[in-house]
């Protein structure tokens, strides 16, 4: 997540403030994606409160 965020970093500098919050996902993109592997449940809610405000902030730039 953070190399995409290098990418897009030239047309949404305001991005870089989620830099922090997508490190935290990174440690998601592969541990937790196979089955025998879990996440506490504080855990799982961090990530899904970045997820949820990431969205919002791409859908907002997205959409006219």
């Amino acid at each position: 997540m953070v190399r995409l965020l290098d990418l897009i970093m030239p047309v949404e500098p305001t991005w870089d403030a989620f830099r922090p919050d997508l490190g935290v996902l990174n440690q998601f993109a592969v541990a937790f994606r196979y089955p025998g592997e879990s996440a506490q449940k504080s855990i799982a809610a961090q990530a899904l409160k970045i997820c949820k405000a990431l969205r919002s902030e791409v859908r907002t730039a997205l959409l006219p």
